[in-house]
């Protein structure tokens, strides 16, 4: 049975990110919580100091056996998050 969508925002204005800056491979996300997280699907759109939004991580179907949490005995509270390769199209 699906769950409810969520949104959550990460505030990260003071870093002046600047999507062309943006390299390495992964995202890392980090859960708090202790109770145990298991998302349906993750979506990560980035916004810049521009404003110029793009999509960073797409997983449609998220494995159903990994967990998130702090507490170890249900799942890992960190991980990365493989990126998807950013185009930019205006050129």
């Amino acid at each position: 049975m699906p769950g409810k969508v969520q949104e959550y925002k990460f505030d990260v204005e003071s870093a002046d990110v600047d999507m062309d800056d943006i390299d390495g491979r992964n995202i890392e996300m980090e859960i708090l919580g202790s109770n145990a997280w298991l998302p349906s699907s993750i979506w990560a759109i980035g916004e810049d100091i521009t404003r110029d939004r793009k999509l960073l991580v797409h997983i449609p179907d998220w494995p159903t056996d990994q967990f998130w949490s702090t507490d170890r005995s249900k799942g890992e509270p960190r991980r990365f998050l493989r990126r998807i390769e950013i185009h930019d199209h205006r050129q």
